[in-house]
């Protein structure tokens, strides 16, 4: 095991838990991790919410299909379920985001009304709307996409909801800290190799993340959410903004979604 991950980190990362309940979730991460789904099973504390996940098919608006990639989207309504969005998704996107609420801790640590957020890798346009739902009218979400079959249906959903254009602003721009993308998203971008020139532009956006939470910070005295689901460039995009931010009063909420190997050089 100490070949493939940093122990040491892990370690520190462990140590820098403030209560029991993280410390333990931390260790079944990483038994859930190294086993593997077919010798471990994950516990969570909202797992008996996983029966709701069949009344997700009561929220369908019709039966017609929008084809995005491999997958199959519907039109939903989630007013019955507290959130007055519609929106194209997939039933697993609507439980995760809007059931379960990844973006939440317990009712302890969300974004509230009046927050920013940065909506990293925002992908389909639904974490933008579950943050818009939230920090409503004197709020904002801004949402950092770029890969163009994303932006499509990303548009077409916030269009779906007028009251939240304005609180959400999409910026049509990855947040990459290393110029080491990923061949998996350099195909995507246009269904073939982006051109580097062009993926070089785009890559200019991360000067601009640092300034930006350091901007928002002096406009609001409320907390400042950053979710980044940006396929494994989250420690890296966070460290200048972490640096800079080291003696300034913060509430930062942050979510990763990425390999176990970066919790050991977790900046938390």
């Amino acid at each position: 095991m100490s070949r493939d991950y940093d122990l040491d980190g892990l370690q520190f990362t462990y140590d820098s838990l403030s209560d029991e309940y993280s410390r333990e979730m931390f260790l079944k991460v990483i038994v859930a991790r190294v086993l593997g789904p077919l010798k471990t099973r994950f516990p969570l504390y909202y797992s008996h919410i996983w029966k709701y996940f069949d009344k997700i098919d009561e929220l369908k608006m019709n039966d017609t299909c929008l084809k995005v990639g491999v997958w199959d989207f519907y039109l939903y309504n989630l007013e019955e379920i507290g959130f007055d969005i519609k929106f194209y998704s997939n039933k697993i996107g609507v439980f995760i985001d809007f059931f379960l609420e990844q973006y939440k801790y317990q009712n302890k640590v969300y974004a509230k009304a009046g927050d920013y957020v940065i909506d990293g890798g925002a992908c389909f346009g639904d974490t933008a709307l579950y943050f818009a739902s939230l920090v409503k009218d004197k709020g904002k979400v801004f949402s950092f996409e770029f890969i163009r079959g994303n932006l499509n249906v990303f548009n077409k959903n916030i269009k779906l909801n007028p009251d939240k254009q304005n609180i959400v602003e999409l910026v049509e721009r990855p947040l990459w800290a290393i110029l080491k993308p990923s061949f998996r998203l350099l195909k995507a971008e246009r269904g073939r190799t982006c051109p580097i020139a062009k993926w070089m532009k785009m890559l200019n956006c991360i000067r601009r993340f640092p300034s930006m939470i350091l901007l928002l910070k002096k406009r609001s005295r409320k907390s400042i959410s950053v979710k980044l689901d940006i396929e494994g460039a989250e420690l890296e995009t966070l460290k200048e903004p972490l640096e800079r931010l080291e003696n300034t009063s913060r509430s930062l909420l942050f979510v990763f979604i990425t390999k176990i190997v970066i919790f050991g050089r977790s900046p938390l």
